[in-house]
């Protein structure tokens, strides 16, 4: 689900998290997220946007299919 999120289009985890409303946890979200970015799957887009608490938060983005090819050459990739 955080994945399918991320292919429509960037989004910080706060973002993440009010889409997934009810369907996950916030804690649950994050943590998908970031076993996305150390699968290759997810990266830091390089943008920052302000949350609802002023706070500059990192935008995620998923990663293209060339750039997984890219990233992971030589290695098998589990279905995450």
């Amino acid at each position: 689900e955080v994945l399918a999120l991320l292919r429509q289009r960037p989004r910080t985890d706060e973002e993440i998290v009010a889409s997934l409303s009810g369907q996950m946890s916030a804690s649950g979200a994050r943590t998908r997220r970031a076993e996305l970015v150390r699968a290759g799957l997810v990266r830091d887009s390089g943008h920052r946007r302000r949350g609802a608490t002023g706070r500059r938060m990192t935008v995620w983005a998923a990663v293209g299919p060339a750039d997984i090819l890219r990233t992971n050459r030589g290695r098998t990739l589990d279905t995450v």
